[in-house]
């Protein structure tokens, strides 16, 4: 394993750390541009992705680079999806973000589908439009065209974090496991069910 794959993977730890631990980020002020070029030359997607959707203040309060990492719905849907699809090595953790992405109802998410392949395992589709919804082009068509959507399963979210636990992702297997223990999602056990393959939200 490369000595860059390696850091972009302990990085995804300390993402995870600063989001469960108060404090955790006290004294830790990276060049964040420096730490997204090695994610991106080590494929973690999931990991860049997850820094976007939190984003990470500087020792001002700044959501900027070079100390800071910004806050951008947008690139994090990018980036998720780029991680998600399998060109190669998939992180994981971009199935977390579109879980989270999904679960706050981010209005390009609404083009998601998911088509479910034996084994099981999800591939996501509609990526494309909702790239091109976040990004404000063609937006009245696209919104009109993915609220159209009506699929048997309505639980995209539940799906993204599955595929997380399935690869031993721990915030999303942790999302997880808390819906179903409030009984809030059915899967996989629903995708037995009927003929249509793909769910959406």
């Amino acid at each position: 394993k490369s000595d860059v794959a390696s850091s972009g993977e302990q990085f995804a730890h300390i993402v995870l750390l600063q989001m469960v631990r108060s404090g955790a980020n006290k004294g830790f002020h990276p060049d964040f541009e420096q730490v997204r070029s090695s994610l991106q030359e080590s494929r973690s997607f999931g990991s860049i992705a997850m820094l976007h959707i939190f984003g990470v203040a500087d020792e001002h309060g700044k959501l900027e680079f070079p100390h800071g990492f910004p806050r951008d719905f947008h690139m994090a849907l990018k980036f998720a999806a780029m991680g998600s699809q399998n060109h190669g090595r998939i992180d994981s953790w971009s199935f977390t973000a579109l879980g989270l992405l999904l679960s706050v109802d981010y209005p390009p998410t609404r083009c998601l589908r998911l088509e479910v392949r034996p084994g099981p395992s999800v591939d996501f589709g509609g990526i494309d439009d909702a790239l091109e919804l976040a990004s404000g082009s063609n937006a009245a068509h696209l919104a009109k065209k993915c609220r159209g959507q009506v699929y048997d399963n309505n639980d995209l979210a539940g799906a993204a974090y599955w595929a997380a636990a399935e690869r031993k992702e721990p915030l999303g297997a942790i999302a997880f496991a808390s819906l179903l223990r409030r009984n809030m999602t059915d899967i996989p056990n629903s995708w037995g069910r009927g003929n249509k393959p793909l769910i959406a939200r």
